[in-house]
């Protein structure tokens, strides 16, 4: 056991060799080990402190294990700082047999955090209720809530990490936070609100309640005749269903909104028909929901071996006419609920891929708990799309798969709420950072837009496709039919996504989900990777697709000057990223190396940090262990330099190395940062150097 710590500890200096400092450090999210590291899932904790260098402060607890239809093994774990959970910091140990290949995660540094709270959990609590504002909360009423599996919250004390800025000139550090669970009945929301534990300020807010703005669905309103399994009670018939989990209960709201005003539907013969229930209350939406429910069921039992959407046969619970008129469907975070429409942006939200929609945000946040923002947040409302149309295919494979809502739209000049063969139709982007792409703060940083450029690559990869996009990139896709697309897109969910993934993470995901199932460069994996490059994410297959990086600005900041063996290049900092890949270097393995690198200031001098990567392996990725060849932390000295040995088993080739210096943080290989620049070169690892030392 002592030989295996020992070599634990040196495999991941060798991986992060890094300094100690207080800032940000360069980690990988994806981790392969190879075929000679040899660990157990035994030493899962000990492997992520090693991976992250951790301080006796930090622990990792073990949340979850499940295993997969495949005969591997995926252990959760949460990052904790002095006993508090650190929000968003999820990782992931998946192991064949008992011996682990691949760790991936979100690690968040935290030090020196002060855990003792100002504010008590009373303040904090009134100071999150005021930022709601809502005029009633599900608390009121205790009846109500306890149907919702709901209480009154405490708050829940926790460390948030500044995961959406990237760092800055006033860059944030984690903070100590109350998280309270709002539930607002007037306006209606759900939301963790995050609230600064000593100085009561709002860090953020996350909603639970996933709103349909864009959303779609199908059942007996929109699918015809249908045989729903109902339940005979008090000599009638109700639309529940408990043959399938625990139960599937649909509830008549009454055009009310307090849901233990609640009551069922009830037929007197079990025949539900068209002359009782097509009616000017739309009572047969209920028959929808009820139906869209039990194939959302179906699709997961029979498609993902999935006991509804926590796993464990968790009741599905629709509750229709809510409100008066309203235009909304949402999960949440306990039951569905179903408006009525308007007529005039829409009709019963019932239908089919509406109901699977939302029921696959009770997916996510049993799987990877997407936050719901910015890029994941979009990658959420995507995954939602994907189930939706997945779901309506495997029960009404006539319908108009790739449009989502199509049944109840009733806007002039619309066909959909969205459509996944053609997000520019209704306004969508289907390249990443193309037309129609948003940049701004509505809607959660564009949660309902920015989707479709994954609704896309669904499309894509399930019925193929060619084509040239927003980049100019021509690109042609071979489809492999819309459930080998669902199995890699839910092992990527279920396996490998964590709460911040964001468009690139997602594409490595699915790679690699698509290796797992069916193999390195199979078709499958071929046509992932083409698919993501056809909506502008990564190279296509068969050409390294090294990840963008690059400094926002280098008015203040910039490298001036790179020596490594035969390179010695000076440069004016370009536009933040500089392509050098025409200038080489001949590194020899096993041999030492000493970089230097050389700032410049224009004005005043800043504090830089630096990282240098090189793709050993030559697999387009810096990623892999040891490829964070050095680091250094933050400082204004000038030059900087630092040693590496280039290992005995790097691939003898030419590859990128890649040159990086930030603002106050040492800069990963794959992320934009606001001041700094990023340079890339080629370097030709060649055989040991042949020994002529006489005898």
């Amino acid at each position: 056991m002592q030989k295996n710590y020992l070599s634990l500890m040196l495999l991941f200096a060798m991986l992060l060799s890094y300094t100690t400092y207080a800032q940000q450090k360069a980690y990988p999210k994806l981790i392969n080990l190879e075929q000679t590291q040899k660990y157990t899932l035994d030493q899962a904790e000990v492997l992520l402190k090693n991976i992250y260098q951790t301080s006796n402060d930090v622990d990792f607890v073990q949340l979850k294990s499940e295993s997969d239809k495949i005969g591997m093994t995926h252990l959760k774990f949460q990052e904790y700082y002095k006993g508090i959970p650190v929000t968003f910091a999820h990782f992931y140990i998946h192991a064949k047999g008992h011996q682990v290949k691949s760790v991936n995660g979100d690690y968040f540094e935290v030090e020196g955090l002060n855990v003792t709270p100002q504010l008590t959990k009373e303040t904090a609590f009134q100071k999150a209720v005021a930022f709601i504002g809502a005029d009633k909360y599900l608390w009121d009423n205790p009846q109500e809530a306890a149907l919702m599996n709901y209480t009154k919250p405490e708050g829940k004390l926790v460390v948030l990490p500044d995961f959406q800025r990237k760092n800055s000139k006033q860059q944030a550090q984690p903070r100590l936070a109350y998280r309270f669970d709002i539930y607002a009945k007037k306006p209606i929301s759900r939301d963790y609100v995050y609230v600064d534990a000593q100085t009561g300020d709002i860090l953020y807010k996350d909603a639970i309640i996933h709103h349909v703005t864009a959303d779609g669905g199908a059942d007996t309103r929109y699918s015809g005749h249908k045989t729903l399994k109902t339940d005979s009670y008090n000599g009638s018939y109700r639309l529940r269903d408990y043959s399938r989990g625990n139960g599937i209960e649909t509830y008549d709201m009454n055009q009310g909104t307090n849901y233990s005003n609640a009551v069922d539907f009830v037929d007197n013969d079990n025949n539900w028909s068209a002359a009782e229930y097509d009616n000017a209350a739309k009572d047969n939406a209920a028959l929808d929901a009820h139906y869209g429910a039990q194939m959302t069921y179906d699709y997961w039992m029979t498609k993902h071996n999935r006991n509804s959407y926590d796993g464990n046969g968790a009741t599905i619970k629709s509750y229709v006419h809510y409100d008066v008129k309203y235009d909304n469907a949402y999960w949440n975070g306990s039951v569905m609920t179903y408006g009525d429409g308007s007529d005039t942006y829409f009709d019963a939200l019932t239908s089919l891929d509406v109901a699977g929609h939302e029921i696959g945000h009770a997916v996510c946040s049993n799987t990877a708990n997407l936050t719901y923002s910015n890029e994941s947040g979009a990658l959420n409302e995507a995954l939602s799309d994907i189930w939706g149309a997945s779901i309506e295919y495997f029960a009404e494979p006539n319908k108009q798969t790739w449009l989502i809502g199509e049944d109840i739209e009733r806007r002039s000049g619309h066909q959909a709420l969205r459509s996944m063969s053609d997000p520019k139709s209704e306004g969508q982007p289907d390249t990443y950072g193309g037309t129609n792409w948003y940049t701004g703060t509505n809607d959660n940083g564009g949660v309902h837009t920015n989707s479709g450029v994954a609704n896309h690559w669904y499309y894509l990869i399930s019925v193929g496709g060619s084509g040239t996009n927003d980049n100019g990139d021509a690109y042609n896709v071979s489809g492999i039919g819309i459930d080998k697309a669902g199995d890699i897109v839910y092992r990527a969910e279920s396996v490998y996504m964590t709460s911040s993934t964001n468009y690139a993470d997602a594409r490595s995901y699915t790679i690699q989900a698509a290796k797992d199932l069916y193999g390195a460069g199979s078709a499958e994996e071929q046509s992932v990777t083409n698919a993501w490059y056809a909506v502008g994410v990564g190279a296509p297959y068969g050409v390294l697709s090294y990840c963008s990086s690059k400094g926002n600005s280098v008015s203040d900041e910039y490298i001036q000057r790179v020596q490594l063996n035969s390179i010695d290049n000076s440069s004016d900092g370009g536009n933040g990223y500089s392509n050098f890949t025409s200038i080489s270097t001949d590194l020899t393995v096993g041999q030492s190396y000493t970089i230097t690198i050389t700032p410049k200031w224009p004005g005043t001098s800043y504090d830089e940090a630096y990282a240098v990567f090189i793709d050993y392996n030559n697999d387009g990725d810096f990623d892999d262990a040891g490829e964070t060849v050095w680091t250094k932390a933050a400082s204004k000295d000038t030059p900087n330099s630092g040693t590496f040995t280039v290992p005995s088993n790097a691939t003898q080739t030419a590859t990128r190395m890649r040159v990086s210096m930030k603002y106050n943080g040492i800069p990963t290989a794959c992320e934009t940062f606001d001041y700094g620049e990023v340079e890339d070169y080629t370097v030709n690892l060649t055989g040991e150097a042949a020994d002529t030392q006489a005898p």
